[in-house]
């Protein structure tokens, strides 16, 4: 994975929201099989990692596994 495959977005804690949680992390991606079989494995190691880099306290992970489909042009103006 390239650092252009991955969108970060930030949002400031709404008055809306919820709970104890300093961070949720929201990582949308597309549905395979291997990805189904072993989310909450994934979810953890996302989690686990997460914190070993950065101390913000109590993070939650979602993992959103999609069906889709991708196109994208090229950035010398061919599809």
């Amino acid at each position: 994975m390239s650092p252009d495959h991955a969108a970060v977005p930030f949002h400031a804690k709404g008055s809306f929201d919820v709970g104890d949680l300093n961070c949720v992390i929201e990582v949308r991606t597309k549905l395979f099989p291997s990805r189904e079989a072993d989310k909450h494995r994934r979810v953890d190691l996302i989690r686990e990692r997460l914190s070993t880099i950065v101390d913000i306290g109590t993070v939650g992970v979602w993992l959103i596994l999609c069906e889709g489909a991708w196109m994208q042009t090229d950035p010398r103006g061919c599809t």
